[in-house]
């Protein structure tokens, strides 16, 4: 029963194959290191452009042509020797609990601080300025770590890959 199963399954997946839409991806890749950063046709893109000086730009990517070095986004093409930097808006992974943590310190030692007079505790200065700088450096880490900047130069390069059947198969240059 397992055989028959696989069979039929087989036989699906070579009957389907010729109506695959192929992959086009734009890839930032860190030169020496297998870090990759890949964006797909409708993924959003933050980049900027040589001739467009500190103008960030923010546009979906609609197709890429990858013989020409091209990437269609909605109101122009691009090429992609032209992009000199790409921002990404996922905050780092240690930023956000770091940020999260400092905020529940802060609560934390005020709750506690207001609650020291009832086992005889004198309530001292540092009831207000430790949550307050807690809440302050947590603030700050927020803001200063809401994005990363990707400059595209002598440690990164951006690639076009078309993974089409007839690119694939295609011989010659």
């Amino acid at each position: 029963m397992r055989l028959l199963n696989l069979s039929i399954v087989s036989l699906l997946l070579c009957f389907t194959s010729n109506h695959v839409e192929a992959q086009k991806v734009l890839q930032l890749e860190k030169i020496n290191s297998l870090k990759i950063k890949k964006y797909y046709l409708g993924d959003v893109l933050t980049f900027q452009l040589k001739e467009e000086g500190d103008i960030w730009l923010t546009e979906a990517i609609e197709d890429i042509y990858q013989e020409k070095g091209l990437v269609l986004f909605a109101n122009r093409v691009v090429n992609v020797d032209d992009i000199t930097a790409i921002r990404s808006f996922r905050v780092q992974r240690w930023s956000r609990p770091l940020a999260k943590n400092l905020s529940l310190f802060g609560v934390t030692w005020g709750v506690l601080s207001l609650l020291s007079p009832l086992a005889g505790v004198p309530l001292t200065w540092a009831a207000a300025i430790v949550p307050t700088a807690s809440f302050a450096v947590a603030g700050i880490v927020r803001i200063l770590f809401r994005y990363r900047t990707y400059k595209i130069g002598k440690k990164r390069r951006m690639r076009l890959l078309d993974m089409d059947r007839e690119s694939f198969f295609r011989q010659g240059p």
